[in-house]
C-alpha cells in the first residue's frame, strides 16, 4: 500500500480512535481533559481540509502523551513521526503501540507491521556526543525529488541516539553562544555513524580596544581608540583638470571672437572687387569655426572628465596631530 494510501486508512483510524477513552482504561492510565483536548487536536490536524498537517499533529499528540502516558496513543503519534521522516521514534512509537495498546483492528496492525518492517529496512544511527549538554541537532535530509525534510532533536547531556532515514543528510548542532558545527554526510541502511562534537565559544576581539599582536591599532580604529572621522579632500587630479578645463574654454572663447571678426572683414570684401582676398577670409573663417568648435568639444568632455574625478573622490581619516593638551584635527569645513 502507497504512503497516500496508508494515510487514508490511518485517518478512518483516527476518527475511531478520537473516542478513545474506555480503550485508554486497560492501560490504567488515567487520561486527563488536558491530554483528550490536545489528542483531539491533533486529530483535527490530520484531518485538516486543506491537507494534513503532521508537524502541529506530531507537537499536539506528544504533548498530550507527555501529560497521559497511554500506549493507545502511541498510533497516532507513530504515524506523524513517520510522515515526518523521524523514522526512530516511529519505530519507538509504534512497537509499544502493538506491544501495550487495546482495541488495535486486524488490518490496522497489519499495516503498522508492515510499515515498521519498511523503516527498519532503511534506518541508519547517529550516535551524538555533544559538549556542552543542552544543545539542538538540526537535521535535513535531501530527497529524491529535490525537495528536503528538516527535524530538530533537543540533546541531553551523553551520547544521543538519532534513528535516521538513509540518505544525504546535513546534521548541524546550535547552542545558544556558541559556533555551529555542521556534519555533512551519506547514511547507508543499517549504518551506526558515532560523532563527538566540542561547541566552542566564538572568538573575541581584544576587550578594551586593545593593541593586536603586532602593534598598531585593531581594524577600523583610531589610535586612543574610538570611531575614525573620515573626510573627501579633492585630490590634484581635480584641479589639473579643472586648469586644462578653463584652458580649453578660454581658447574656444577666442578662437569664436577671430572667427567673428573674420566674418565681419568677409561679409565688407565679399562685394567681387577682391575675389582673391574674400577667398583669403573665407578660408580663415573656416578654419577658426572648426577649431572652436573642437574646442568647445573638448572643454565639455574635460569637464564631464572633471566633474566625474570630483563626485567619486575617495574618503581618507581625518588628519590627526598631537599637541599637549588633546588632538586637534585638520579637516574641510
Amino acid at each position: 500500500m502507497s504512503l497516500r494510501h496508508r494515510a487514508a486508512a490511518f485517518v478512518v483510524a483516527l476518527s475511531l480512535t478520537a473516542g478513545f477513552a474506555s480503550a485508554a482504561l486497560a492501560d490504567d492510565v488515567v487520561v486527563t481533559p488536558e491530554a483528550r483536548e490536545k489528542f483531539r487536536a491533533g486529530v483535527a490536524l490530520i484531518k485538516d481540509p486543506d491537507g494534513a498537517r503532521y508537524e502541529e499533529a506530531y507537537v499536539a499528540f506528544k504533548a498530550a502523551y507527555a501529560i497521559s502516558p497511554s500506549p493507545n496513543m502511541l498510533g497516532n503519534l507513530g504515524l506523524c513521526a513517520l510522515k515526518l521522516e523521524r523514522d526512530g521514534e516511529a519505530i519507538v512509537a509504534y512497537t509499544t503501540y502493538l506491544e501495550k495498546g487495546s482495541g488495535i483492528a486486524e488490518e490496522e496492525r497489519k499495516q503498522i507491521e508492515t510499515d515498521l518492517a519498511t523503516m527498519k529496512s532503511t534506518l541508519a544511527t547517529v550516535e551524538l556526543e555533544v559538549t556542552p549538554a543542552g544543545a539542538t541537532a538540526v537535521d535535513e535530509r535531501q530527497r529524491s525529488n529535490g525537495t528536503s525534510m528538516r527535524n530538530k532533536y533537543p540533546l541531553a547531556a551523553g551520547t544521543q541516539k538519532l534513528g535516521l532515514r538513509a540518505g544525504t543528510h546535513k546534521l548541524t548542532v546550535t547552542l545558544e553562544g556558541y559556533v555551529d558545527q555542521t556534519i555533512d554526510v551519506e547514511l547507508a541502511p543499517g549504518q551506526v555513524l558515532k560523532k563527538t562534537v566540542v561547541l566552542e565559544k566564538p572568538k573575541e576581539a581584544p576587550a578594551g580596544g586593545g593593541t593586536p599582536p603586532g602593534g598598531g591599532q585593531p581594524d577600523g580604529q583610531p589610535p586612543g581608540g574610538g570611531t575614525q572621522e573620515m573626510e573627501r579632500p579633492v585630490p590634484a587630479s581635480v584641479w589639473a583638470m579643472l586648469g586644462v578645463t578653463g584652458a580649453l574654454a578660454i581658447g574656444a572663447g577666442v578662437t569664436g571672437g577671430l572667427a567673428l571678426a573674420n566674418k565681419s572683414d568677409f561679409d565688407e570684401a565679399n562685394t567681387g572687387s577682391d575675389p582673391a582676398n574674400a577667398q583669403s577670409l573665407r578660408d580663415t573663417g573656416q578654419v577658426l569655426n572648426i577649431t572652436t568648435d573642437v574646442l568647445i568639444g573638448t572643454a565639455v568632455a574635460s569637464g564631464a572628465v572633471t566633474l566625474i574625478l570630483f563626485f567619486t573622490r575617495p574618503e581618507v581619516p581625518v588628519a590627526a596631530a598631537p599637541t599637549g593638551t588633546g588632538v586637534v584635527v585638520f579637516g574641510q569645513f
